[in-house]
Formats: C-alpha cells, structure tokens, sequence
C-alpha cells in the first residue's frame, strides 16, 4: 500500500468533511437564503453538488490506488488535473478578488493533495527505474 496515494486519499476525505460541513454552512445555505433569483439558486445547488460528487469520486478513486497500485498512473494524473485545476481557480480568486489567499483558503488542501499524488508517481518512477537496473 503507497503511503503517499493513502495520505492524498485521508486528505481527500477530509476535503470532502469539510465542503459537506463546513461549506454547507458557510456557501451553499447562504447563497439559497439569499435574494438571487430561483435559477441562480437552483444553478448554484446544481454546482455544488457536482463538486461534492467531484470530491466524493477522487477520494474513492485515491484509497483504492493507494489498495490496488496497478496501473493506478492515468486515474492518478486526472485526480492531479482536477485538484491542480481546483488549486488555482481558488488562488487566482482569492488574489483578484481579495488581494490575499486568505480569505479562500479551500486552494492549500487541493494543492496538498495534488503534491502527495505526485510525490507518489514520482516514488513509483524510481522504483521502476531502480528494478530495471536488477
């Protein structure tokens, strides 16, 4: 079992804690209690949850690369895509409209977990290189 793709999957899963718990609370009610109209509020229910399947899915998909380690390369570089992307949507954000990564601090766990899957690629390209060499 990869340390690294099992760390990513727990950070993962406390990503998810997070946006189900701390998110409902401090995004998605409050744009619902909000004076948008019904389609914005309907839209804005519809993104959230796709993010919160997004996340549901790549932490699934990490613990059973961590479990299964087989041809896990190309799922792996999709999670990457997808939370690198995730990183800087929420950087770029955070300074245009802020001035500061403060204010939306959600980029540092997406970035974490990117770094942990590829920390874990990058363990596996030496390995293979080191038993190509026996």
């Amino acid at each position: 079992m990869s340390k690294y793709y099992l760390s990513a999957g727990v950070a993962s899963l406390a990503l998810f804690a997070l946006h189900i718990i701390g998110g409902e609370f401090v995004v998605h009610r409050p744009l619902l209690q909000s004076t948008l109209s019904i389609e914005l509020k309907a839209f804005s229910s519809v993104l959230w949850h796709i993010v919160t399947a997004m996340i549901a899915f790549n932490t699934a998909a990490l613990f059973w690369i961590a479990r299964e380690q087989q041809n896990e390369k190309p799922l792996a570089l999709l999670v990457i895509a997808q939370y690198g992307a995730a990183a800087i949507v929420f950087m770029s954000y955070g300074m245009l409209r802020h001035g500061s990564l403060l204010p939306m601090p959600q980029w540092s766990l997406f970035l974490l977990i990117t770094f942990l899957i590829l920390a874990a690629l990058r363990k596996d390209q030496i390995n293979n290189r080191i038993g190509d060499h026996k």
